[in-house]
């Protein structure tokens, strides 16, 4: 037994606490820089990457919500829609979320080439672009 060298062991991290079912643990460890306890599923000092809200995803949701209000509202086409244009805007300004200066136009194209042009002048008219997309253009329903 003399003859075994001792080999120096050194355990990276040990973990607090571990949830789950077998073959779907998760394991939280403990940041000794910080003292803050952190998940498995990220890596020590380092941040899971957020992800980024495109204009595209932004435009996206906004048209999911139109359709919704639409059908709020009882509206079926823009005639009907111009009639109850108040109780629509006030349904747009409780459910749209104001839209970034740098990411205005792109939401405001996208919407328009899919014909989405009553919720557009809703959100100009409600100041819900940080930045008017275009300011020398006519606003419609106004």
């Amino acid at each position: 037994m003399d003859d075994i060298k001792q080999v120096p062991f050194e355990v990276k991290h040990k973990y607090i606490r571990r949830t789950g079912r077998p073959g779907n643990y998760t394991y939280f460890y403990r940041d000794e820089k910080t003292g803050r306890t952190f998940s498995s599923d990220k890596e020590l000092g380092k941040k899971k990457p957020t992800t980024q809200v495109t204009p595209k995803k932004q435009a996206n949701k906004i048209m999911d919500i139109d359709n919704t209000l639409w059908d709020k509202v009882g509206a079926t086409h823009g005639g009907e829609l111009k009639k109850k244009w108040s109780s629509y805007k006030k349904l747009v300004k409780e459910k749209i979320k104001p839209v970034s200066a740098e990411d205005s136009k792109k939401v405001y194209d996208i919407l328009e080439d899919n014909n989405f042009h009553s919720i557009n002048a809703a959100m100009r008219q409600l100041g819900l672009f940080e930045k008017d997309p275009y300011p020398d253009a006519s606003k419609k329903y106004m």
